[in-house]
C-alpha cells in the first residue's frame, strides 16, 4: 500500500511534508501497526480496587509498585525524535507510528496502576534516582542504544510483575498485572524486531559495542532493581541469582540471546 505522508516534527511540532515521496508502508513493521491499532481502543474489565487505607504489606508493595509506576508514564520524547530522525533515513514509517501506540500503551498501564495507588492513598512518585537513571541513558545515546536500555526493562519488567501479583490480595492488582504481562510479551517482540531491524543497518564495529552494551546494561539492571525491590524479591523468595537466570530465560525465549548474551 502507497500513501501520501506528512508527520510532525519532534524538534519544532510543526507538520513536514516528507519530500513529497510516496512511501511504501513497511511489511517488516506492518503486522506491528496492525496488532498496535486492533488493540488501541480496547480496555480490559477490571475490577474495581477498594477505596481504603493500606495495611502494613500493601504499604511497602505500593512504594514498590509506585517506581514502577513512574517509569510506564514516561512521554517518550527523546524515543519519539530519535525514531523520527531515524525513520527520516530509512523509510520505516511504519516504525514510528507503532512506537506512538506502544508510548500509549506504556502510558496506559502507568494509569492502571496509578488508580490503584490512588485508591490506597499513596502518593504516586514524581521522580525517582532509577527514573532518572534510564532516561539519562536513553538521552545520552541513539535510537539503537535507547532501544535496548529500553528492552532491558522491558525485560525486568516480565518477572516483577509476576511477583507483584502473587504478593497481593487485590483482586484488581491482580488483573492490572496480568494484563501488562500479556502486553510485555508483545513489546519484547516488537522491540526484538526493531533491534534487530535497525541495528543490522550499522557498521560491525557498532554492533560489537551494542552487544557489549546490552550484557552490560542487563547484568546492571538485574543488581540494581534486585537490590532496589528486595522486599517483593524476599517475598517470592526470588534470589539474585534467581532473577538474573530468569531474565536470561527471558532473553532466549524473545531470541535476544545474540544481543544480550556474551
Amino acid at each position: 500500500m502507497k500513501t501520501n505522508l506528512s508527520v510532525i516534527s519532534q524538534k519544532t511540532g510543526k507538520k513536514v511534508a516528507v519530500a513529497n515521496h510516496w512511501i511504501t508502508r513497511q511489511t517488516h513493521f506492518a503486522r506491528f501497526l496492525n496488532d498496535y491499532e486492533q488493540r488501541s481502543e480496547w480496555l480490559p474489565d477490571f475490577p474495581e480496587p477498594p477505596v481504603c487505607d493500606p495495611s502494613a504489606s500493601e504499604a511497602e508493595l505500593a512504594a514498590s509498585v509506585a517506581i514502577f509506576q513512574l517509569g510506564e508514564s514516561s512521554e517518550g520524547r527523546t524515543l519519539k525524535r530519535q525514531g523520527f530522525r531515524r525513520v527520516m533515513d530509512t523509510g520505516d514509517w511504519d516504525y514510528l507510528e507503532t512506537l506512538q501506540l506502544f508510548i500509549k500503551e506504556e502510558q496506559q498501564h502507568a494509569a492502571w496502576l496509578g488508580k490503584w495507588l490512588d485508591r490506597h492513598h499513596f502518593l504516586r512518585l514524581k521522580s525517582h534516582p532509577t527514573d532518572h537513571f534510564f532516561r539519562a541513558l536513553r538521552h545520552l545515546f541513539g535510537l539503537e542504544l535507547s532501544l535496548i536500555t529500553l528492552c532491558t526493562a522491558e525485560i525486568l519488567a516480565v518477572p516483577y510483575y509476576r511477583a507483584v501479583m502473587q504478593l497481593t490480595s487485590d483482586p484488581y492488582l491482580k488483573a492490572v498485572c496480568k494484563k501488562i504481562l500479556k502486553d510485555e510479551a508483545r513489546h519484547l517482540r516488537f522491540q526484538q524486531a526493531a533491534i534487530a531491524h535497525f541495528l543490522g543497518k550499522q557498521n560491525r564495529l557498532m554492533r560489537f559495542l551494542a552487544r557489549v552494551y546490552a550484557h552490560l546494561a542487563l547484568e546492571g539492571a538485574v543488581l540494581l532493581v534486585h537490590l532496589e525491590h528486595r522486599k517483593v524479591w524476599q517475598g517470592t523468595d526470588m534470589s539474585w541469582m534467581k532473577l538474573r537466570h530468569r531474565c536470561k530465560s527471558i532473553v532466549y525465549e524473545f531470541r535476544l540471546v545474540s544481543l544480550f548474551s556474551k
